[in-house]
């Protein structure tokens, strides 16, 4: 055999290992929980997978066995990612959630997800309500469950811690979003409100100075019992005198 011939065959030989363990072990070329386990992540945009349902690189790092409270409220937004085992099958699985009191464990939530195309790899995303028994600090053992028509089988398993880290919700003044108005702004327009008024005010005042004033009626007055009436007959009081004296003089002539 030529050197060339046996040097190629020494470096295939060695080659070949190499290949089949990477072959045969597919598990650690890629990122995600082996078989029959679960990961959790805290929120929806935890655990980030491609479009074969496998979890990225990017979404392995957000991986974590303490799920936080989600800002500003006593819930958990949980998401999990499983490598389901292989009696998993097309139909109805169940995410039990089962907590320790004084030795003794309980379960605390199942859930139902009636969809389950039977896929090795399952995501889903559950909110763990604060009313119905989840509490922070609290560590749940969680499995998924599915029967085969005799028996429920176990077919992913893991545990998650529910933790408070007092995160704050963000602020809507970094969206910019629209504001009402400000204390400066009312105080403004109630100002302005002030001069508008003070303004009519003063036009009415300069628009009534040329008037006369009203008429002053005159009502009856009373003397000893008896009304007397001022009656406006459009003579002058030194005319009606006049006459008076005619009349006393006109009656003293016939008396004569």
């Amino acid at each position: 055999m030529r050197p060339s011939l046996r040097a190629l065959l020494i470096s295939a030989s060695l080659a070949l290992p190499a290949a089949a363990a990477v072959g045969l072990t597919p598990d650690v070329a890629w990122a995600g929980p082996e078989s029959e386990q679960i990961w959790f992540g805290t929120g929806a945009d935890s655990l980030e997978t491609d479009d074969n349902g496998r979890v990225t690189a990017e979404g392995a790092k957000t991986k974590s066995s303490e799920v936080d409270r989600i800002p500003g409220e006593d819930d958990w937004e949980l998401k999990l990612h499983a490598r389901m085992g292989k009696y998993a099958a097309p139909g109805p699985v169940y995410v039990e959630f089962y907590q320790e009191v004084n030795g003794e464990e309980y379960i605390v939530h199942r859930h139902e997800d009636p969809n389950y195309d039977g896929e090795r790899l399952y995501t889903t995303v559950l909110l763990l309500e604060a009313n119905i028994g989840f509490n922070k600090n609290r560590e749940y053992r969680v499995q998924i469950v599915q029967n085969n028509g005799k028996r429920d089988l176990v077919i992913a398993k893991g545990k998650v811690k529910l933790i408070d880290t007092g995160r704050e919700p963000e602020s809507d003044d970094d969206e910019g979003g629209d504001e009402g108005p400000s204390e400066q702004d009312i105080a403004d327009t109630l100002a302005g409100d002030d001069d508008e008024g003070e303004e009519e005010d003063d036009e009415g005042e300069e628009e009534g100075a040329g008037e006369a004033p009203p008429p002053i009626e005159e009502t009856p007055s009373t003397k000893k019992g008896c009304a007397v009436e001022t009656v406006d007959v459009g003579f002058s009081g030194t005319a009606i005198l006049m006459l008076l004296a005619l009349g006393a003089g006109l009656r003293r002539r016939r008396d004569d």
